[in-house]
């Protein structure tokens, strides 16, 4: 799998507990969409490497998940801060008025009054209540 077939899910964000268990921060709009997946892939620095889930349960605004091969809390806590993928095909179909922030980059950006090119998208920066366009 290459991460440019990905989208990044979100975060293993810390250890939940010394038998291995970890919490999942899912950076999407409806997280519950993703509470039965089977696994995911993390980023290292050989490639996406998968992670199966064993079980995983809501907890507060995230989730708490036992994967497969993490058994305490020494490996759980060299997963926190791992970035977490699925493949794009993954994703919820949208309609065609909307669209997914990672798929902006590379579109052009035109100025609706005068219909001339503002740039090109390089990438779109989320910050604050707006996400910023840089062209």
């Amino acid at each position: 799998m290459r991460i440019e077939d990905c989208f990044q899910l979100g975060k293993i964000t810390k250890p939940h507990s010394f038998k291995g268990e970890v919490v999942l921060w899912f950076d999407v709009d409806d997280p519950h969409l993703y509470a039965e997946i089977e696994g995911f892939f993390v980023q290292t620095a050989e490639g996406l490497v998968p992670f199966f889930i064993d079980t995983i349960r809501p907890h507060q605004d995230r989730f708490v998940a036992r994967l497969e091969g993490v058994d305490d809390e020494q490996m759980a806590q060299q997963l926190s801060g791992a970035d977490i993928f699925l493949p794009d095909n993954l994703l919820p179909e949208l309609d065609e008025k909307h669209f997914y922030f990672h798929e902006v980059p590379g579109w052009e950006l035109i100025d609706e009054v005068t219909q001339k090119s503002a740039g090109i998208i390089v990438r779109v920066v989320e910050h604050g209540p707006y996400p910023l366009i840089e062209t």
